[in-house]
């Protein structure tokens, strides 16, 4: 190889890796949160993202790479393992793919609670463009319950327990079919 073809090499290649690491680093290599182990993060965050892949009601994944477990909330599990689906996880993790696949959404953190959970996952209510909160959307429609970790507080709690009575009065979802 003549020596200038060796250095247009090199050069490409310096450029292919700055440019990777500018658009895909927090993909492939995502930074942990400062707070990701403090279990009262001293503020909230908020950021935009892209939803690209719903796990079940209450879990997605980000196009930036994190996973996003919706807090304030709990639906029914989709059965693993050989166990069986919970009564309504299907219908919730339907109505989680038609609110949010492919959606950019608005991720809004609660700094009265744990940033991840145990299982690393980032603990946050999401928003639609036209302000909906996607986490009371799917307790006032019986999607899911509400749900308080270790009776510990979160900005939403109210309107989520509303919410919840709202449903279970008109036997919506989980709250009518199970």
């Amino acid at each position: 190889m003549r020596k200038n073809d060796f250095k247009k090499s090199i050069l490409f290649g310096l450029v292919f890796l700055i440019l990777f690491f500018t658009f895909y680093s927090d993909v492939y290599f995502p930074q942990k949160d400062q707070s990701q182990n403090s279990q009262n993060p001293s503020q909230e965050a908020v950021f935009y993202d892209t939803v690209v892949y719903v796990y079940d009601g209450d879990t997605v994944l980000l196009k930036k790479g994190k996973k996003v477990r919706l807090l304030g909330i709990d639906t029914p599990e989709i059965g693993k393992d050989g166990k069986k689906d919970e009564c309504f996880a299907k219908e919730a993790k339907q109505k989680a793919i038609e609110l949010l696949a492919k959606k950019r959404v608005k991720i809004e953190t609660d700094k009265m609670q744990p940033r991840y959970d145990k299982y690393g996952r980032l603990l946050a209510y999401i928003f639609l463009e036209d302000g909906t909160n996607i986490n009371k959307f799917l307790i006032q429609e019986g999607y899911a319950k509400e749900f308080t970790y270790k009776q510990k507080p979160y900005k939403y709690q109210k309107e989520f327990k509303e919410a919840e009575n709202t449903a279970k009065e008109n036997k919506k979802g989980i709250w009518g079919s199970c």
